[in-house]
């Protein structure tokens, strides 16, 4: 999407919100995520190009802020599993 956002590509920000953000979101259980891509296009569509490029900013936002609660939860993890002994059963 940064790319896409990057050089003003509306139809592949388009795409990319609706069917792949949307989709995602579904699967992995982010319904505020999926209902905010939904809305965009179903209940408030954007007739003025700042206004759609504005909601896909905070659409790339929200995603952040999932990728980086993603990562810390990933890394604590991690760190959790580091420390464990295995247990050795003879």
């Amino acid at each position: 999407m940064h790319f896409a956002r990057k050089h003003d590509q509306l139809g592949r920000l388009a795409l990319l919100a609706y069917c792949e953000v949307k989709g995602w979101a579904r699967w992995a259980g982010k319904l505020d995520v999926a209902d905010t891509a939904l809305r965009m296009f179903s209940e408030n569509p954007c007739l003025i190009k700042e206004e759609f490029l504005t909601n896909i900013d905070k659409l790339v936002a929200l995603l952040e802020l999932y990728e980086h609660e993603y990562q810390r939860t990933n890394a604590c993890y991690a760190m959790k599993a580091s420390t464990m002994r295995p247990i050795v059963r003879t």
